[in-house]
């Protein structure tokens, strides 16, 4: 092999290499022994087809497909100082094309690394010698089996003797590019394929005569920036003035920190037998179902009555939370007497500056002002909490309408509002912005939850209100809204116990599960986050001093 095509093949391999080599450089909270692990199993990996191929050329061409990921995955990893799991990849998997470009053009120039480094790949590649061979294909045979042997024994026997790095085990697998991506992506694919099933649990109705429920499902809309709660901004003033009439719990919190992974436990309940759905439990109880969603498809609202999404990239930029109303108010009005709605926002969805109108631009400097088009920085950190509070706003406007419109219904009616997860807004010294993490962050989980009954309900189940209220305080999870939103409805079910819902005053205090793909990650909310809401000081945020 001549010089030049050595040092052609030494600079294509660094670069199929390079998310291996940077993962310990980049990713937090790894030890030597995870490092090392992350270093030789990808290694591993990219060398193991050389044990059958022969030309280099074609081996190269093998991993052309890769190359464009490698900018973004090496740009995540250092984003989230982690290295792409599950998390990303099932949000990934679960975005339209249109949805999922919309996020990645937020990269700004940051996109040009894909063409440039695909670029330098083809060049080096083109002028590699068709030749050009690999000779030491028994040796890298040998190499490969010699670190399987090592790793297995490890694993088998060692382990309980001596610690060693995790050099062939699952933990190895979620740090080595790519495979720890094609691993991520099966664990989505098997996971949604188990959700898609639905049981029954056999809804009936225990009271007759006309009802309306109305679940509203926010995006990112973390609790602590809402002036209701607390928040020193007036980000809701019309819910403020509403106050003695809501019910807000103080300490509720998602299952997951992406959309995924935390809607399906707002509007499903798993059981023994499989996962059942609110859709399906109305309609078994005699309700007209709907599903208006401002975001894409989701197979969430299968079997509703009445169903739409958003169908365009246009819409997906352009479309505001408010085009829901209309909607919303016509099925209301010609739904029948007993009806189950579901709104699922799009809330204060990144970039943010699409997520409100004028009417809701209240707090300035924005991104759009300062010329931040893109993700921003820490230095942008007003404009950013300017643009995100903003949302928050159009929220306090959207609610105010729902509620004016149920208000305005002679028959029984009840809101409940709550957010699929948080949002991080650069906590821990500017580190943390968004979700969709691996590990999810305090803020990423501790969500609003709103209820809101008109006055003929609270006049017919007053005791159900006041069941609500006895529980507003406690901590509470996502999980508990299956058997909360039958409650309040007045539908039995199948594995129905007055431990789970908020709406009983038998309602216990559990631990909080969160959605895990792997063993090892945090279970519950209080492993993530230990100390009690009120003493963290993220629970009471000071916001950048308001511009109107």
């Amino acid at each position: 092999m001549r010089s030049t095509d050595r040092l052609k093949v030494l600079l294509l391999g660094l670069l199929l290499w390079s998310p291996g080599l940077l993962t310990p450089l980049l990713a937090q909270g790894l030890d030597a022994g995870e490092s090392l692990a992350a270093l030789l199993l990808s290694l591993v990996v990219l060398m193991a087809p050389l044990c059958l191929m022969q030309r280099l050329r074609a081996y190269f061409l093998l991993w052309l497909p890769v190359v464009p990921m490698i900018p973004v995955y090496v740009y995540l990893c250092a984003y989230y100082r982690s290295v792409p799991g599950d998390v990303l990849v099932s949000a990934a998997l679960h975005s339209s094309l249109r949805d999922s470009w919309i996020m990645v053009s937020s990269f700004g120039w940051k996109l040009l690394w894909v063409p440039v480094c695909l670029a330098l790949y083809l060049l080096l590649l083109i002028r590699l010698g068709d030749d050009v061979r690999w000779r030491w294909r028994r040796a890298t045979l040998a190499g490969v089996l010699l670190y399987a042997m090592v790793g297995m024994l490890g694993r088998q026997d060692l382990a309980h003797h001596v610690k060693l790095p995790p050099l062939f085990d699952a933990q190895a697998a979620g740090l080595a590019f790519p495979v720890n991506l094609a691993l991520s992506m099966q664990r989505s694919i098997e996971r949604d394929e188990s959700d898609r099933a639905t049981v029954t649990v056999q809804g009936r109705s225990e009271r007759a005569g006309p009802m309306l429920v109305v679940l509203v499902i926010g995006e990112s809309v973390r609790r602590d920036h809402l002036s209701l709660n607390g928040y020193a901004r007036e980000t809701t003033p019309r819910l403020d003035q509403l106050r003695h009439e809501l019910i807000s719990f103080s300490d509720a919190v998602s299952t997951a920190q992406w959309t995924a992974g935390a809607v399906p436990r707002i509007v499903g309940w798993d059981g023994p037998a499989g996962r059942a759905s609110l859709v399906q439990t109305f309609r078994e109880a005699g309700f007209t179902t709907a599903w208006l969603s401002n975001q894409e498809v989701s197979q969430l609202g299968r079997g509703a009555d009445v169903l739409d999404h958003s169908t365009s990239a246009a819409e997906l930029h352009f479309r505001k939370d408010a085009s829901l109303l209309l909607p919303f108010q016509s099925f209301v009005r010609q739904g029948g007497e007993r009806r189950f709605v579901v709104l699922h926002m799009m809330g204060s969805h990144f970039p943010y500056e699409d997520r409100y109108a004028a009417d809701a631009r209240r707090f300035r400097p924005t991104l759009t002002d300062v010329g931040v088009s893109g993700q921003p920085g820490y230095e942008h950190r007003e404009a950013t909490i300017n643009s995100y509070d903003n949302t928050i706003v159009a929220l306090d406007l959207f609610l105010s309408r729902v509620i004016e419109t149920l208000g305005l219904l002679p028959a029984p009616a009840v809101l409940i509002y709550t957010s699929d997860h948080g949002e991080s807004l650069f906590e821990e010294g500017g580190k943390l912005f968004m979700h969709g993490r691996q590990k999810a962050s305090c803020p990423d989980l501790e969500v609003p939850l709103i209820v809101w009954a008109n006055p003929a309900y609270r006049e017919q189940r007053g005791e159900i209100v006041a069941a609500l209220r006895s529980n507003a305080e406690k901590p509470v999870s996502h999980r508990d809204l299956f058997a909360t939103t039958l409650e309040i409805a007045g539908i039995d079910w199948v594995g129905r116990t007055a431990g789970r819902s908020l709406a009983s005053t038998g309602f216990k205090e559990q631990a909080r599960p969160l959605t895990v793909f792997r063993p090892g990650e945090a279970t519950t909310y209080e492993e993530v986050c230990p100390a009690p809401t009120a003493l963290r000081p993220s629970s009471r945020p000071t916001p950048p001093a308001p511009r109107h």
